[in-house]
């Protein structure tokens, strides 16, 4: 294009330069300023000598409109570097790296050369990214950490978080910010070269082929710049992290913000994992304000108003709306596909049918990859090893998270327990897995509900049938060795764990029900129904274990089954089927010989006539349990038939011999430091101590067995003993203390599934007279605390168990 002169010396300004290229280009100023996107006054203070130092966004920009080769281009910048500057426009001045601008503060070139290079130019407002905002932005401009990656699924934000953190930290870097695409990119090599074309610099030539000469020689162009360099989705270029380290060490003034579905694992590294945006509060009676105010729910309707400006959250839709940001778990690429569906859709026609819509993309402004979140996903798919690959689609039978061992026990067959480990590793660096530590450092691995559904969608029909079994395999050796701890010192931790595996339990009772494993199902319910019980019931538990003894099973699986289904039946007071099921399992298990199992069904047939007041038949059973109990050395079912047969003798008037039972009861049970037969003696000696007047005696004991049932997370015992204790407060004259006791009492018991507790008998006419003579004391004033009891929450009850007076 261009007959220059051999010799640099002969034209020596980067002006004069400038001028004759332009004018070989055919070009006038105002022909160059609009192509380069520069101002006409710009290019004439350039040319003229006025600005003796562009920014190196404004060379690149001249370079490309004037379409110049590698040669024209050196020739170009040649002065800059004769004269101190560096071949993009710097001089180094008092040991600091400071730009042309910066040198010369009065230049009015004219020219509005931004310091943020590539950036794209956001549509829509950042939204609900506040903490995560001023993390990042604290540690890159504190310059103590160059390498900065944030880490999350694809769609959860981090390109846009990335934007706003460089757009925000640019003015704290001399040569601002430049963001570096790389998703276009495929071979590692290639991009030291992309990072050269996006900053403007001279090319790399032949040093591409060699992936350590082309580090170097982008290291030899940067050396001299005070930048921040965006890498976005780094990812699938995983081999070319050792280029960002060069780049680093050899590049002082340089800063690395990079954005990849897994992190680089290189000296020097931070990682920040980009979270999804935080959920409304709840899906059921969800309040239109609260679901607008979380940033899910704020995203969502950003969106929705964008495709359909006359969207508003209601009464009716903002359930439906906090549904769709859980299912989606909070995941901004997937709310804005969702919403953008709104033009077709309400928000319950789009809940029930969010797989087709997320399949799709409704936006052509987004990268391919991104238009639907499927190819979102199957792009990361594709990055990861075969051994990761194989082991994503097993993951997918777990809800709720998994552990390590259990990951092992749905791979076998396909994966060796030695490689799984591996293979989750990869899938938590490429951000398919999560990774949390509880309070005591337990790591419980999780997906979020988009991409496990995403992987459940790879798991072939050939698969899944052994995948899941091996599942509910699992989780029945879990709760078969859950069943017996629930009986000892060990329950609350086992409580504890039962309940962190609730979701992956139900759906290991579901799906074996579904497939036709009943024996499975009715072994996990027999195994959970102490656990049930302790949490008030369940009525999901019941339906299953109905569901199993519909089908065929062994005479021993059947009768636990059917213990099971009676102790659910009883905590709901349907006393006629628990003691058809108890009958039906004490006849099971004398056919097979199961003492245990008899002395459980004998004692069941005792707590129904209990229950409805027959005491005489009541204590025939249970006086027969307690013999069957003694030859089986069932301790646990021993210690609970003396506290029962206690409360008949106690409800009979033999205060002595019932208080004697309760002490014998109570003390095997803390023998075991067991809490559950625990508080249930205590409960009964408190009821012992009301009704002797030892009004002291009885808040101590009631207030103990609050403290044990906290532990264990029983609501309904909780409800039993705030009410005894409020009887004790209201025979003690603390009148107000005792209606707050009741009211709360009352609604907790109406939180749980069932009573739980039908075989405690409290003195009722003891109960009705304190009521009577609180109200006759306080007046209106006792009503009130009724009320504000019966909208106390649980936690705030308890507390007022300990407190001395309101």
């Amino acid at each position: 294009m261009l007959t220059r002169p051999e010799s640099s010396a002969a034209v020596s300004s980067f002006g004069e330069r400038l001028r004759i290229l332009r004018q070989a280009a055919q070009l006038t100023q105002d022909d160059l300023a609009e192509q380069a996107g520069l101002s006409t006054n710009g290019v004439s203070a350039l040319e003229r000598g006025t600005r003796r130092r562009p920014h190196p966004h404004t060379v690149r920009s001249l370079a490309e409109a004037l379409r110049l080769s590698d040669s024209e281009r050196d020739w170009l910048i040649a002065p800059l570097r004769s004269n101190g500057s560096g071949d993009d426009g710097q001089t180094r001045t008092g040991g600091q790296t400071r730009t042309g601008d910066q040198a010369e503060a009065g230049d009015q070139a004219g020219e509005a050369a931004s310091p943020a290079r590539g950036l794209p130019a956001p549509l829509t407002p950042l939204v609900g990214r506040d903490a995560e905002l001023a993390d990042v932005l604290e540690i890159i401009t504190r310059r103590d950490c160059r390498l900065l990656s944030l880490t999350g699924p694809g769609g959860v934000g981090k390109t846009r978080l990335a934007v706003e953190v460089a757009e925000r930290a640019a003015p704290n870097f001399a040569d601002g910010v430049a963001f570096v695409p790389l998703a276009p990119v495929s071979d590692p090599a290639a991009v030291p070269a992309a990072i050269a074309r996006e900053l403007g610099l001279r090319e790399l030539g032949s040093a591409t082929s060699d992936p350590e000469a082309a580090a170097a020689a982008l290291v030899e162009q940067l050396r001299t710049l005070e930048l921040l360099l965006v890498l976005d989705n780094f990812e699938q270029l995983l081999d070319a992290a050792p280029t960002v380290t060069t780049l680093l060490a050899g590049a002082p003034g340089v800063s690395v913000l990079v954005t990849s579905r897994a992190a680089l694992r290189v000296r020097g590294e931070q990682e920040r994992g980009v979270p999804p945006l935080s959920l409304p509060p709840s899906t059921q009676a969800a309040v239109p304000a609260e679901v607008s105010a979380s940033p899910a729910g704020e995203l969502f309707l950003a969106r929705a108003r964008a495709v359909l400006p006359s969207f508003e959250l209601t009464e009716t839709t903002a359930g439906d709306v906090a549904a769709i940001c859980w299912r989606l778990a909070g995941l901004p690429l997937a709310l804005e596909l969702a919403a953008a569906n709104l033009t077709l859709l309400s928000p319950a026609d789009l809940l029930q049918r969010l797989d087709q819509a997320l399949s799709t993309g409704w936006t052509r402004d987004l990268p391919a990859r991104q238009r639907g979140l499927r190819t979102t996903l199957d792009w990361s798919y594709q990055l990861l090893d075969p051994a990761a690959q194989a082991l994503l689609p097993r993951l997918a039978a777990f809800a709720g998270g998994f552990g390590l061992d259990a990951a092992e026990a749905v791979a076998a067959g396909k994966l060796a327990p030695r490689e799984v480990l591996p293979a989750l590793r990869s899938l938590v660096e490429h951000s398919f897995v999560t990774v949390e530590r509880d309070a005591q450092s337990r790591v419980r691995y999780g997906m979020l509900e988009p991409i496990r559904q995403y992987a459940e969608s790879l798991l072939g029909e050939a698969d899944r049938p052994a995948v899941l079994a091996a599942h509910a395999q699992y989780y029945l050796a879990l709760v078969e060795e859950a069943g017996p701890a629930l009986q000892t010192g060990a329950q609350v931790e086992w409580l504890g764990r039962l309940e962190r595996e609730d979701d992956n339990i139900r759906r290991a009772i579901s799906h074996s029900l579904d497939a036709g494993d009943a024996d499975t199902a009715a072994r996990m319910c027999w195994s959970m129904w102490l656990a049930w019980w302790m949490r008030g019931g369940d009525q999901q538990g019941q339906e299953w274990v109905e569901a199993a003894l519909r089908e065929q099973l062994s005479d021993d699986v059947r009768a636990r089954a059917a213990t099971a289904a009676a102790c659910l039946s009883y905590v709901q007071s349907d006393y006629e089927t628990a003691r058809a099921r108890w009958q039906e399992a004490w006849e099971l298990s004398r056919r097979t010989g199961d003492l245990g199992m008899q002395a459980n069904a004998v004692a069941g047939l005792g707590l129904v006539p209990l229950a409805t007041g027959d005491l005489d038949r009541a204590e025939a059973f249970l006086q027969d349990a307690l013999r069957i109990a003694e030859q089986a050395a069932a301790d646990w079912l021993h210690s609970l038939v003396l506290v029962w047969l206690g409360t008949v003798r106690l409800v009979r008037g033999d205060a002595v011999t019932a208080t004697g039972l309760f002490e014998r009861g109570l003390a095997l049970a803390r023998k075991r430091a067991d809490r559950l037969v625990s508080y249930i003696a205590l409960y009964n000696l408190a009821q012992a101590a009301t009704a002797a007047g030892q009004l002291d005696s009885a808040a101590e004991l009631l207030r103990e067995g609050v403290a044990l049932s906290q532990e264990t997370g029983d609501r309904a015992n909780i409800a039993y003993f705030l009410d005894a204790l409020a009887v004790v407060e209201g025979q003690a004259g603390r009148w107000e203390r005792a209606a707050l006791l009741m009211g709360a009492a009352q609604s907790t018991l109406a939180g749980s599934f069932g009573s739980g507790y039908n075989y405690y008998l409290p003195d009722l006419e003891l109960k009705d007279r304190t009521i009577a003579q609180g109200r006759l004391a306080i007046g209106e004033a006792f009503e009130q605390a009724l009320r504000r009891g019966q909208n106390l929450p649980t936690t705030a009850a308890v507390e007022q168990v300990f407190t001395a007076h309101l």
